[in-house]
Parts: C-alpha cells; sequence; structure tokens
C-alpha cells in the first residue's frame, strides 16, 4: 500500500524481553500474570519503523506489520527525528488496526499493551507512547514498557521455542547486538539481569556500513532488490570484490577489551577513496568494500573471541552466542562468526531476517518475558512514571580482565 505495509506471516515463534532496574522498578511485582495465558499487543517506534505485532505468551504470532519510511529517507538521505515521527503519527492507527485485523481479535481480547520507551529517536518514541496511552486508557488495557535493546537480545528465546527443541533458550547466553545503532556484547543471566562487556566507542557497525557505503557511492536497484540500507548494497557489492587488495586497520587490535571502535577504519577507507581518485572503478569499488568487510568482521571476532574467553575464565556456564539486531541479517558475519564458535564449542543462534530488523513480535514478546516473571505493567506504577529515553543501558557495564 502507499504505506508500505508489509503484512508478515503469524507463526515465526516467541520473544523475550529486557529490563532496567530503576526504571523497570522490580520491587513492584505483579505476581497475577505468572501462568496466566497473555495475549500482548506490541508496538514500535523508536527510529523509522513503524511496527504492531500481536504475541501470545504460548509462542504464537497472530499478526505482524510494518510500515517503511523508506520514501522519506531515500529523499532525504537519512532519517530526520521530527519527519519520522510525523510518519509514526500517521501510520500508527493504521498498522495497530491491520494487527488487530490480522489476528482476528479485538482490543479487550488483548491482555496488555507493550510499547517501545527506548532507546531511540525521542520524538518517535514519544509518537508510540502517546498512541499506546490514548489506546489502553480507551480500552481499559494495561501498558508494558519495552526496552528496545533487550527485545532484540531476547528474540532468540522466542525463535528458538519455536524451533525443534521447543523450548526457549536457556539463560545464560552470550549476545551480539549489531545494528545501525548499536554494537554491544552482553551477557544475558535472565530476564531483567544484564551485563554490558563491550559497546561501540564511536560509531555502530550498521552505521560504519552506511557511512562507506556513500564513500564508495554504492547505490541500490529498488526495482530489483527493494530498498535496502546502505550496509546491504555495501554487503553485495563486497562478494563480488577481493578482501585481500587493500590492507586496512583492525580497530582495537591488541587491546584487552570488549569494546568496539570503527570510525578510525571509515576514516582509512575514506583516504584510500581519496588517494585512488579516478581509479575507483567497479571492480576497485568492490574490492574496497571487501576489505572494509573483512577488517570490520575481523574486529569484531576479535572481541567476541575475547568475550567467549571471558566467560570461560569465570567458569561460567554459558555455550550459546546469540547475533541479533538488524546487521544480524548479514550472511557474510554470520558465516564468519559461525566458524568461530565452532571453535570454541559455542552454538550460534540467529533469528530469522524478519525478526533481526525493528518489528513489534520483539516487543510484544519482551512484554510477555517480563510479566511471567512477575514484573508489574505501566498502569500498576502509573502512567505518569513513563518517560521515554534517547539511552536506556541494559545493565552495568563489566571490563572483561
Amino acid at each position: 500500500t502507499s504505506l508500505g505495509l508489509r503484512l508478515r506471516a503469524a507463526g515465526i515463534t516467541k520473544q523475550t524481553v529486557l529490563g532496567q532496574q530503576s526504571f523497570y522498578a522490580p520491587q513492584v511485582r505483579s505476581l497475577h500474570c505468572k501462568g496466566q495465558k497473555l495475549v500482548v499487543l506490541g508496538i514500535e517506534t523508536s527510529c523509522d519503523e513503524t511496527a504492531a505485532a500481536v504475541v501470545t505468551s504460548d509462542g504464537q504470532i497472530l499478526s505482524n506489520v510494518v510500515a517503511s519510511q523508506w520514501h522519506l529517507v531515500q529523499q532525504y538521505g537519512g532519517v530526520y527525528p521530527h519527519l519520522a515521527a510525523r510518519e509514526h503519527q500517521k501510520n500508527l492507527p493504521v498498522v495497530v488496526e491491520e494487527a488487530l485485523k490480522s489476528a482476528s481479535i479485538a482490543p479487550s481480547d488483548l491482555t496488555h499493551v507493550s510499547v517501545t520507551l527506548g532507546p531511540g529517536l525521542v520524538p518517535c518514541l514519544a509518537e508510540g507512547r502517546t498512541f499506546a496511552q490514548a489506546f489502553c486508557k480507551q480500552h481499559q488495557r494495561p501498558l508494558q514498557a519495552t526496552n528496545h535493546l533487550e527485545a532484540h537480545a531476547l528474540t532468540a528465546r522466542l525463535t528458538e521455542l519455536q524451533g525443534d527443541a521447543k523450548q526457549p533458550l536457556q539463560f545464560p547466553f552470550l549476545v551480539l547486538l549489531v545494528s545501525g545503532g548499536h554494537c554491544q556484547l552482553i551477557l544475558c543471566s535472565d530476564v531483567g539481569e544484564y551485563s554490558v562487556l563491550g559497546s561501540s566507542l564511536d560509531d555502530a557497525l550498521g552505521e560504519a556500513y552506511d557511512k562507506v557505503a556513500r564513500l564508495l557511492n554504492l547505490v541500490g536497484d529498488p526495482v530489483q532488490h527493494g530498498y535496502e540500507h546502505g550496509g546491504s548494497i555495501l554487503e553485495r557489492a563486497a562478494s563480488n570484490g577481493d578482501c585481500t587488495r587493500f590492507e586496512l586497520p583492525v580497530p582495537l587490535h591488541g587491546i584487552q577489551s570488549c569494546d568496539f571502535s570503527f570510525a578510525g577504519l571509515k576514516t582509512a577507507v575514506s583516504r584510500l577513496v581519496s588517494q585512488l581518485g579516478t581509479q575507483l572503478d567497479e571492480t576497485t569499488t568492490n574490492d574496497i568494500a571487501a576489505c572494509f568487510q573483512h577488517t570490520a568482521v575481523t574486529h569484531i571476532e576479535e572481541k567476541t573471541k575475547r568475550a567467549i574467553l571471558w566467560c570461560r575464565d569465570k567458569h561460567m556456564d554459558v555455550n550459546s552466542l546469540v547475533v541479533c539486531g538488524g546487521v544480524a541479517s548479514n550472511k557474510y558475519i554470520r558465516n564468519r562468526l559461525d566458524r568461530l564458535i565452532r571453535y570454541h564449542d559455542y552454538r550460534l543462534v540467529c533469528p530469522p531476517p524478519s525478526l533481526c530488523t525493528d518489528n513489534g513480535v520483539m516487543i510484544a514478546w519482551a512484554a510477555i518475558e517480563r510479566l511471567q516473571a512477575g514484573h508489574c505493567a505501566i498502569e500498576e506504577l502509573g502512567y505518569e512514571r513513563v518517560p521515554v529515553r534517547a539511552r536506556w543501558p541494559l545493565g552495568p557495564k563489566i571490563e572483561p580482565t
């Protein structure tokens, strides 16, 4: 449609949640949700996707609707918060109505509504919160706050539940969260119990991919591939390139931490492009893309390996690595990490691409996880305690030494 709605079929799997102690107020418990069948509407507006989905506590995805803003991204060359917020305001009623219609349920059938309150673009988050509050007041439904990062991190518990094992991924496990705005290594010990082992000191991985794609003047083909972020275009160019032609510096090589940095690598690519000048033909462009991707993923590998070895040194019973977030759809990254974790007797868990990008399913499932763990809904705390947050850490930072 004109809104770019993409209804994703029901039955993808379950999802999980994360929490920040100070915001979720875990000292207040909502015990009546334990053992109760939950039907949750999830609403996501943290950036430029307007998404809504209905998910049940037994892992059924009854609907999953997403409205894109690619026409604005293409027109203005990026995401502008106030323009994106205006689109959310326009799209939300349509997206939520379609999610309920596709799920064949009425608002009165919902047990809760879950909305992303951070981290993200404040004007966009505020539109989602305002809509969710009005919806909940109109239909007398309790509202649940959801951390966008937590929802990404725990999506794998949902997808594992739908897999052959028929049970959610067991805690503890490591998470590599890679997206356009985040790059973190997280130790997930339980619902609401997270330790950040490493994070980006500057650009996120997806952001670095997009910036390098622009440096190389890589342009997608909407007719053949649909609308794509620069990272997807760069990945395709890199698949046709020689990753050994140019030597680029591996960021933070030899530094004993799990933190990431991509700004210096991007600068190195920029210098290379300037030096080559008119020699930058299609073959050379593909080679630079391949060298950048190879070096960036080598950096990811090194820091992920350090996190794995740290968990082993601390005698933690961790044997799974979850890779999630929008960049987790990158096949090259998945293949490189798969070889790494096999060497260390780990298991790689990756949600399907449709659940790596922003979606309402993960927001609904996150609320289900938190409610089943006994954490209260916002209604029980009072709506006045519902701020949106541009930044919302999952948990304390730990330096793996």
